[in-house]
């Protein structure tokens, strides 16, 4: 079992190399060996955005979705899941530059207060794909009741495909293959160094 995810409050700029890093290591049902390594840093960002890096290691992953649809999980997705007092978010992105996003109900979530950047390349671990999400806290207080001087949250980063090359992996321990299960949810704390 892990143990809490520290998400630091960083102001001006984002020091990426001085995050915290989140793992992707847990997946239960896995019975090959396809296993992407996938990371997560996350960060507060001047009391105004929580902003999720997300990337995988993964030659060809699979992504034909370009509109923002279940049907995206077919696809090879990275997903971020925020819950606060009850409430629920799911940002899950492809390799396209496709974002969906869904709430406790899974019904889609209009995405007007994200930003998303979209990145690819290669270094010595081999070749990643990523996004970077930008989340408004103005959005984040409408849908989830959460505010920028909140000092915790619930949630989950995940590495899944119920496509041709199924995977389902998470940083905190995965008790069913459900990006909507709260007991696969661990507590990010927000902490200022």
């Amino acid at each position: 079992m892990k143990m809490t995810g520290k998400v630091s409050r960083v102001y001006k700029k984002i020091p990426h190399s001085s995050l915290g890093i989140f793992k992707v290591t847990d997946y239960p049902f896995e019975e090959r060996d396809f296993k992407p390594f996938a990371l997560s840093r996350i960060c507060v960002l001047d009391d105004k955005f929580l902003v999720v890096r997300m990337w995988s290691f993964e030659v060809d992953p699979k992504a034909t979705v370009t509109t923002p649809t279940e049907d995206i999980f077919n696809d090879s997705t990275l997903s971020f899941v925020i819950e606060k007092n009850g409430k629920m978010l799911v940002f899950t992105v492809n390799n396209k530059g496709v974002v969906f996003v869904q709430n406790e109900n899974k019904t889609p979530v209009s995405e007007t207060q994200i930003h998303t950047h979209f990145f690819t390349g290669e270094d010595l671990q081999g070749i990643y794909w990523g996004a970077e999400i930008k989340i408004d806290f103005d959005f984040l207080e409408k849908h989830i009741d959460m505010t920028a001087k909140d000092e915790s949250f619930k949630g989950n980063i995940y590495k899944t495909s119920f496509g041709e090359k199924k995977h389902f992996g998470g940083f905190f321990e995965v008790k069913q293959a459900d990006l909507f299960c709260k007991d696969s949810l661990g507590t990010f704390e927000i902490t200022q160094y």
